[in-house]
């Protein structure tokens, strides 16, 4: 679903819900501009890092085999490559013999030696650098790996550039603004009820991009189990879709 809203309605919004019409010098369009840009991002990292996968992006690549010297480890080079351009990975799948999907699990750089030097089936992967993955251990062959991550998203500018703002979305954005402007003006009363408003966005944002699939409320089920079940069923010579 889309619910674009463009730039030009975005700053409406907010010199409405922050009452500075007609104080275009002291909150002009290039400040306001500039924040909706600043909290667009803001908001994209919070869903994300909620689990909410709306704003990700996928890149797949094959890995480099062996360790990068001088490291018992492998290097992933992501500086180059995914377009758009990463600004946080979030996760990592290896192809094994061409034939199922393995997630790595994310650890941090302090586990580096917890599985050994030599190269082997990737188990797990950590942030070395902004752009560099560390993979644990390093890859023996070169797999094919699936990147999600959070893509670099182009700065609104023109007044008719959009934001979808999905469903009531770009409430986040305008209150985000719309405290930010208040707190410049020191207007405590006002900041803080743009700050309540902004969270109630923001908790409306999680509320709405819930799975829906069998309704919103959903009993509990071993999935692991039914994921297991499932591949020994695809793996049976009885398998009636072989």
């Amino acid at each position: 679903m889309s619910r674009t809203r463009t730039l030009a309605e975005l700053r409406s919004d907010i010199r409405d819900q922050a009452s500075i019409n007609g104080f275009s010098v002291r909150h002009s369009d290039t400040l306001l501009t500039r924040l909706v840009n600043q909290e667009i991002q803001a908001h994209r990292a919070e869903v994300s890092l909620d689990g909410v996968t709306n704003y990700l992006s996928f890149y797949s690549s094959t890995f480099t085999t062996g360790n990068t010297s001088p490291h018992k480890f492998a290097l992933l080079d992501l500086s180059s490559g995914p377009s758009p351009a990463l600004v946080r990975p979030y996760g990592l799948d290896i192809i094994v013999n061409d034939t199922s999907q393995k997630t790595l699990k994310a650890v941090s750089m302090s586990e580096r030696a917890d599985y050994g030097g030599q190269p082997g089936e990737p188990e797990a992967w950590a942030q070395y650098q902004s752009y560099k993955l560390a993979i644990f251990p390093a890859p023996a062959t070169a797999y094919t790996y699936i990147l999600s991550y959070l893509g670099k998203l182009t700065d609104l500018s023109a007044d008719a550039d959009t934001f979808d703002g999905v469903e009531g979305w770009e409430d986040r954005v305008v209150w985000g603004v719309v405290a930010r402007v208040t707190a410049r003006d020191q207007f405590p009363e006002a900041y803080s009820m743009a700050v309540s408003e902004r969270e109630r966005a923001a908790a409306k944002v999680l509320q709405t991009a819930r799975q829906t699939g069998k309704g919103v409320i959903h009993r509990r089920r071993d999935t692991w189990g039914e994921r297991q079940r499932d591949m020994r069923l695809r793996r049976s010579p009885w398998f009636p879709y072989r």
